[in-house]
């Protein structure tokens, strides 16, 4: 659903979502009430049904932009049962669940995707998966290099960005996991 639509940010995921938008703070009358303005903020805040929601990057609270490259699944818990996680408002919460590395088999894919009108955009993304021993240890690795420039000069929002993880399972009954994102965004 998502590759279909070209949906690469929550904030566009939102859209498609039932009772749930983007909290723009447009109604906050008070001076520098807008953190998006002043960079205070770097990830957007969600109302579901009116109320704010908390965002989570596998079940943590989630402190870097948000991006699909390294998102493997979605999850929306609606409402005050979304504090059985831990990390929840009481609106709910928007989990991203990471890419995890598998040992069963190795796996790869690159995709381009090219817009135009208003924001033109050029947008690599690479995922692959490697298993360095079978049934042991793999490696994934997701990788984002995006321009997009828009119709006033100078109007652009650059971002390129890296995501490793690595699974270790020494038996049946233990398993590993590892990640690491390392990346910059660049925008006017």
């Amino acid at each position: 659903f998502l590759q279909d639509l070209g949906i690469n940010q929550i904030e566009d995921l939102v859209g498609y979502t039932v009772g749930a938008q983007m909290n723009t703070q447009d109604t906050n009358a008070a001076p520098n009430a807008n953190a998006y303005i002043n960079g205070q903020s770097l990830t957007s805040k969600i109302d579901i049904r009116g109320i704010g929601s908390s965002q989570g990057l596998d079940f943590f609270k989630n402190i870097t932009p948000n991006d699909s490259y390294r998102v493997g699944r979605y999850d929306e818990s609606r409402g005050p049962n979304g504090i059985l996680f831990g990390i929840s408002s009481a609106g709910g919460l928007i989990n991203q669940s990471t890419v995890l590395a598998t040992t069963h088999r190795n796996s790869g894919k690159i995709s381009y995707q090219l817009g135009s009108g208003a924001i033109a955009a050029n947008r690599w993304e690479l995922r692959t998966n490697h298993v360095v021993l079978p049934k042991k240890l793999a490696l994934a690795i997701a990788a984002v290099d995006q321009q997009d420039t828009g119709w006033r000069k100078p109007s652009y929002f650059d971002k390129r960005r890296l995501f490793g993880t690595v699974t270790f399972t020494p038996n049946d009954r233990l398993t590993l996991r590892v990640s690491g994102e390392r990346g910059n965004e660049f925008g006017t």
